[in-house]
């Protein structure tokens, strides 16, 4: 990433996420973090548990701290698993913080935050701040009765209660009590929304909780200097990928738990690439994001697993080394892989939901399949991996020029910079 530093006075902002690596929002937060203080703001990141260590991240300090934070999540989950539900798909978050707190980060201008679940920030907590307060929806709790994801349940535009992900439920469950505690306790909070996507923008504006608030539409920005592509025979060699094969990449936290990354979904249309003549010997597919799995083949599909991968450099490797990213999510944002994918040329095939129109154009360096149409996603893939390699580089060039123009760090963390000096009513906003 090319630093930019702004003429403009520097800001101190706080950017707060329960984890620092862990999670799109997390890496997103980082990498706006890192952009920031490219502009020369003073950007900290706040986090509950953090995996790498950095001069600008704050987290718990000492062995009982430590303790403590890995013990929060479990505690603030309690609500949730009386209730029936989810800890992974639905949070309470009533757990009050009480060390360290968001000032152990520093004195901040504006606090901006990104994931605040598994016992990170209370509802009460995130009521009390005092300073403008800006929040990227990386999902849709923080408008929900507690849900990340409402599943298109749609209750979050009336008020939520008889919540479909628990199991105790009625008009007055869970859901609509804290969906009551956040409409009380943030009433006089000085809060900014951005969503990363359209999409998002549009279902915040929806719920009975955020209709009259002000919502900014900014993408996560993605450092286009360490993913960019690279020699792809180089990369398969690295990775002891084959070089014969077309390679089918998907990556996702837990996918065989979390039905909405759309697992079974591609796994039935990678069925029919295989179905094609020839395919059980063209194709394959490489996944990482989850630990491996027993089966090494899928549908007679070589299926090659690289676990978690948490360094850039890897991940841009294997990025490099495959020739299609899949996205296949039921419901979804603005997925962090898919702008990644893009960034190092790899043209990207998603269903036509949620925040993918916002990623990926139609036939130009992607394709955008019927939501559920199994049989048109994996004629989405078919599309991409045609053996025209003329057009196939096209569609590479295409998508590193849609993440050049769209998605650039730099550029995203100026915007950002942009409207914490409106909010702030400091010098360098715009008229």
């Amino acid at each position: 990433m090319t630093a930019l530093v702004s003429a403009d006075p520097p800001l101190r902002l706080t950017l707060a996420s329960a984890h620092d690596r862990t999670g799109g929002a997390a890496v997103a937060a980082s990498r706006l973090r890192d952009g920031l203080r490219s502009l020369g703001h003073d950007a900290r990141l706040f986090v509950q548990t953090q995996s790498q260590p950095h001069p600008a991240t704050v987290g718990p300090q000492g062995a009982a701290q430590r303790s403590f934070s890995r013990l929060r999540s479990g505690l603030d989950s309690l609500p949730v698993r009386r209730a029936g539900g989810s800890p992974d798909k639905f949070s309470a978050s009533w757990l009050p913080r009480r060390w360290p707190s968001l000032a152990d980060a520093g004195p901040a201008d504006l606090v901006h935050l990104h994931w605040t679940n598994a016992g990170f920030l209370s509802v009460r907590d995130i009521g009390a701040l005092r300073t403008p307060v800006v929040w990227t929806l990386h999902d849709m709790w923080a408008f929900t009765g507690g849900c990340q994801y409402d599943e298109s349940c749609g209750r979050h535009a009336q008020g939520c209660g008889d919540c479909p992900q628990l199991k105790r439920r009625g008009p007055q469950d869970l859901s609509a009590s804290r969906l009551r505690a956040k409409r009380s306790l943030w009433a006089d909070l000085a809060l900014t929304l951005v969503a990363p996507s359209r999409w998002m923008a549009a279902e915040a504006r929806r719920s009975a909780l955020f209709a009259q608030r002000r919502i900014e539409v900014l993408a996560n920005g993605v450092d286009l200097q360490r993913y960019k592509p690279l020699d792809r025979r180089f990369a398969r060699h690295a990775l002891g990928l084959p070089s014969e094969r077309r390679l089918v990449l998907f990556g996702a936290l837990n996918p065989g738990s979390d039905q909405r990354k759309g697992y079974d979904l591609l796994q039935q249309s990678l069925g029919m690439l295989a179905a094609q003549p020839g395919g059980a010997d063209k194709f394959a597919l490489v996944v990482f994001g989850s630990n491996p799995p027993r089966q090494e083949c899928l549908h007679g599909l070589p299926t090659f697993h690289f676990g978690h991968l948490h360094d850039d450099v890897a991940l841009a490797l294997l990025y490099a080394a495959c020739d299609v990213f899949v996205a296949p999510s039921r419901q979804e944002n603005l997925p962090n892989t898919v702008a990644e994918a893009l960034a190092c040329g790899v043209p990207c095939v998603a269903f036509d939901i949620g925040g993918m129109p916002d990623l990926i154009t139609h036939q130009r360096h992607g394709w955008l399949a019927r939501p559920f149409d199994t049989g048109d996603l994996a004629a989405g893939i078919i599309w991409c991996l045609s053996e025209e390699d003329r057009r196939w580089h096209g569609l590479c060039a295409q998508a590193r020029q849609f993440a050049e123009d769209h998605l650039e760090l730099g550029r995203q963390a100026q915007r950002h910079a942009e409207l914490y000096r409106q909010l702030l009513h400091v010098p360098g906003s715009p008229a």
